[in-house]
């Protein structure tokens, strides 16, 4: 009999729910809730002559939700082979009484552009439309990591951002494909040292790569890290665990349709033996609690 429930029985990332996400898609839709919700927890902490808004990512390319790839393809169709095909099919109507067109637009004009993966990124300013980009907030998504299709495209982003004096913080929830950086331990690889989800907190220094980078990571679970934010001078502590709960709570399918603790996570056999014990734990947890 399946298990649902609303609340997350672990602590920290829900297994049940990311694994499904990449086995199955529908990482966008987490992504997106996700980087608001980091969005308004940061702006609640952030000081006189800060400011902080969700802009297009590092990884900037067409997210496709049922494969978790990104494909620039996608992002502007060539209309313009097609232009003489269709022109005498159907011209512009007009005579019969009909009022004349106010303009004459393609059909790529009001087609809805392509869903963008977000980021946050905080700045500092005189509050006069004069900022200047200070911290970049990056939630991995499963083609951005090895042996991802953009991996390599994204490891050079993230080098011209921090080269150029930004602050980088990266979120990893996705335990199945290694983290873009070689030097943290891969978990894919059963690595000695590594954990499933890992946030790196990479301090830009302008023209000088001996900036330093603080790595935490927790495994299955375990409650999320508190992590410092860098600014110009100081820093926020930022909970991730509060604002994961807030993004898992915000949408019932999550709990209620999704996350079935009755059954093993899709691809239990890609978690280590240690983490596959937890999960088996909480899924007896959430066996004795529901039917209480």
């Amino acid at each position: 009999m399946p298990i649902h429930a609303r609340k997350n029985f672990y602590q920290g990332v829900n297994a049940h729910l990311h694994s499904y996400f990449q086995q199955e898609g529908g990482w966008e839709s987490f992504h997106a809730a996700h980087i608001v919700h980091l969005l308004e927890a940061i702006q609640e902490l952030l000081p006189d002559g800060y400011r902080a808004f969700a802009e297009k990512s590092l990884q900037l390319s067409f997210f496709d939700p049922d494969t978790g790839e990104i494909d620039k393809a996608h992002i502007k169709p060539d209309v313009s082979i097609w232009t003489e095909r269709l022109s005498p099919v159907f011209a512009v109507p007009h005579g019969l009484g009909l009022s004349s067109p106010l303009e004459v637009m393609t059909l790529d004009e009001t087609l809805v552009e392509p869903q963008y993966l977000r980021s946050v990124v905080i700045v500092h300013g005189d509050g006069f439309g004069r900022y200047k980009p200070v911290t970049r907030i990056e939630l991995l998504a499963p083609a951005n990591k090895p042996p991802g299709t953009h991996a390599s495209q994204y490891r050079v982003s993230r080098a011209e951002t921090l080269l150029s004096g930004i602050n980088l913080v990266e979120i990893d929830y996705l335990h199945e494909r290694r983290f873009p950086v070689e030097r943290v331990p891969s978990y894919p690889d059963h690595a000695l040292g590594s954990l499933p989800y890992n946030f790196l907190v990479s301090l830009g220094e302008l023209g000088d790569r001996q900036g330093q980078v603080l790595r935490y990571g927790c495994a299955v679970y375990e409650r999320l890290p508190a992590i410092p934010v860098p600014l110009i001078t100081g820093t926020l502590n930022l909970g991730l665990d509060d604002v994961y709960k807030r993004t898992f709570g915000s949408n019932p399918a999550y709990g209620e349709d999704i996350v079935d603790y009755a059954e093993p996570p899709l691809g239990i056999e890609t978690y280590s033996d240690a983490d596959q014990a937890r999960i088996r734990a909480c899924m007896a947890l959430a066996a004795q609690q529901s039917s209480v």
